[in-house]
């Protein structure tokens, strides 16, 4: 049994014997080659290989419900040993091959759009939203209405000069009636080294990513996601019941892709030189998940920042401090 799983350019996903595959919110996307690149074929599906004589002769049942199917050759590399069934699938790119079960969806345009490292959010445009069917196993249907397909918002080697208020501007699949193919965990918004010199508040609920990137702050020429500088301020608010999250990228989106800078700066870097107020993190009730260093920089003044956390948790990650006035640290997770 699949849910939610994604598949993203791949040959073959199943090579199967005497196997029975029941998927639901899954996402394949097939690696179709051109004949100048040594073609070779992509399959949705092929038994595996027997000596002559001692084929299987029991048919491999595939039940797809709520599947994207994209950039296959066929979808089985044999006849009749393979059945494909089900419902409410979407399929794009699929050569000659007829879609199959009840309610199909067959787009004319590439339903993906990628965004970052990913590239299986869908797009406005693909006809894949709220067409799915709900009759799904319950469990994952509660998972889906957390999720989305939506891509975040990005903020790339930008200069935040005035206040922002970042609330959950993504829209999660809680409908009733879910979209089709992988969903991702929720980005409402994404920075990568930007330069702020005002303060950024986040709302309950809000989730924000980072990725790596040269900006405008002295930084010893290395990367980083957010510079809090002079007279600005990181404030979350999240609650018991709906935190703040502040994640790498790199948690949410597959990869590779363009977010290939990495620094020793981290992703959020306190950067006070000697003016104005000092930087500040104030967050109550937040997330921080994976590779998420912070470093306090001081060019000269040792009123570096000021720093509290507050009922947070910590997954993985590490903290850097040189320079610091003080961190507090309140009710946290490690």
């Amino acid at each position: 049994t699949l849910e939610n799983v994604l598949f993203a350019n791949v040959q073959t996903p199943f090579v199967l014997y005497l196997m029975n595959v029941l998927a639901e919110n899954v996402t394949f996307s097939g690696q179709l080659q051109s004949p100048a690149d040594n073609y070779a074929p992509s399959f949705l599906v092929t038994p595996e290989e027997f000596p002559s004589g001692y084929e299987p002769v029991l048919p491999i049942y595939l039940d797809l419900t709520n599947c994207i199917l994209a950039n296959f050759t066929s979808f089985s590399s044999v006849g009749s040993i393979i059945s494909v069934t089900g419902g409410f699938n979407a399929f794009y790119n699929n050569g000659n091959n007829p879609v199959f079960g009840t309610s199909p969806i067959v787009c004319s345009t590439d339903p993906f759009e990628e965004v970052g490292d990913a590239g299986f959010y869908l797009s406005a445009e693909s006809g894949c939203k709220g067409v799915g069917n709900a009759a799904i196993d319950a469990g994952l249907l509660a998972d889906l209405a957390l999720k989305t397909t939506w891509p975040p918002n990005v903020y790339s080697n930008e200069l935040l000069a005035t206040s922002m208020a970042l609330v959950p501007i993504v829209q999660r699949d809680n409908s009733g009636v879910p979209d089709l193919g992988y969903h991702y965990d929720p980005m409402d918004y994404v920075f990568g080294g930007c330069d702020a010199y005002a303060n950024l508040t986040m709302s309950a609920g809000t989730v924000v990513g980072i990725f790596q990137s040269h900006g405008a702050a002295p930084s010893n020429g290395q990367a980083y996601g957010i510079s809090l500088n002079e007279s600005s301020s990181l404030n979350t608010q999240g609650t018991a019941t709906q935190p703040c999250w502040i994640v790498d990228y790199s948690q949410v989106q597959e990869q590779p892709g363009p977010w290939v800078d990495s620094g020793y700066m981290g992703d959020l870097m306190l950067n006070y030189e000697g003016t104005g107020p000092v930087p500040s993190i104030n967050a109550d009730f937040t997330k921080w998940s994976q590779t998420f260093t912070l470093f306090y920089r001081d060019t000269g003044n040792w009123n570096g920042g000021q720093v509290g956390f507050d009922n947070c948790e910590f997954y993985e990650g590490s903290m850097g401090t040189y320079g610091i006035t003080q961190i507090n640290i309140t009710n946290c997770l490690f």
